[in-house]
């Protein structure tokens, strides 16, 4: 069961879309879970861990939730989403949207890391500067609008 802000049917909370939405769930809890891709976490018998890689991917999906949830925050504070790739998403959508671009982020992200590993955490490492930079930014604007003018 999920919580409704409206009678669209459009979910009240980012886990409300994440459960409301079977596309989102998979992505989103599949890639979070397996720490980049459940690829990894099947054959993770098979290959020697690189446990500086998995601690990278953890971080990035835990960077990626804290900007979907402070972005909410910020949302329902009356700020307006500054990103125009997630503009059109709407209130509730915008945390669920960055949801399922981190969790992609992180599939790919782990593919990559299979055949270019430097490149891979070069980019992961820059993946979670964004987020905290994302995340610091949403802070601000957040206790702007709660302030008011």
């Amino acid at each position: 069961m999920t919580q409704t802000g409206r009678e669209s049917g459009r979910p009240k909370s980012i886990l409300g879309a994440v459960v409301t939405f079977p596309i989102l769930r998979a992505i989103t809890l599949g890639a979070i879970l397996a720490g980049g891709s459940w690829e990894s976490f099947a054959m993770e018998t098979q290959q020697p861990r690189d446990r500086s890689w998995r601690f990278l991917m953890r971080v990035y999906a835990a960077g990626v939730v804290a900007d979907a949830a402070t972005t909410r925050r910020g949302l329902q504070a009356g700020a307006q989403e500054a990103n125009p790739i997630y503009s059109w998403a709407g209130e509730e959508g915008v945390p669920a949207l960055r949801l399922t671009v981190g969790g992609v982020a992180c599939v790919g992200l782990n593919s990559l890391h299979r055949s270019h590993p430097r490149l891979a955490k070069w980019l992961a490492s820059v993946g979670i500067a964004f987020s905290v930079a994302a995340v610091i930014n949403n802070r601000r604007v957040e206790a702007e609008m709660r302030a008011g003018p």
